[in-house]
């Protein structure tokens, strides 16, 4: 059996550790579940977006403003939607994760520029 490494931030880590011992049978049952081929590898949207932005060397007062395409936020109200009606795919929620991450990260960094700004 292969072994693997993987990061969970520490507000999960008493979570992890009441099934800490099932976790491969849980990962085994998923990948039943769900075939690789339904696993989409293809990097959303939004990630290109916020790396592109944040490459540019942005202002604080940039940061502060940026805001991701009109195309990008119709994906995500559209995921929202479907989240909202409980007919999300697995690879929608996954995606859907995604957004709701990145947002928290963002936010974490736009009071950062806001803080270096004043």
């Amino acid at each position: 059996m292969a072994e693997i490494t993987i990061h969970i931030p520490d507000e999960f880590l008493e979570q992890v550790d009441v099934v800490r011992e099932q976790i491969p049978i849980l990962l085994e049952q998923f990948f039943r579940v769900v075939p690789s081929e339904k696993l989409s590898t293809k990097i959303p949207i939004v990630y290109i977006e916020l790396v592109d932005f944040l490459v540019s060397r942005p202002t604080p007062e940039q940061i502060m403003n940026f805001k991701v395409s009109s195309e990008t936020q119709s994906r995500l109200q559209g995921l929202l939607a479907k989240n909202s009606e409980a007919v999300l795919t697995i690879e929608e929620d996954i995606e859907l994760d995604i957004y709701e991450q990145l947002d928290y990260i963002l936010t974490l960094i736009k009071a950062k520029a806001y803080t270096v700004d004043k």
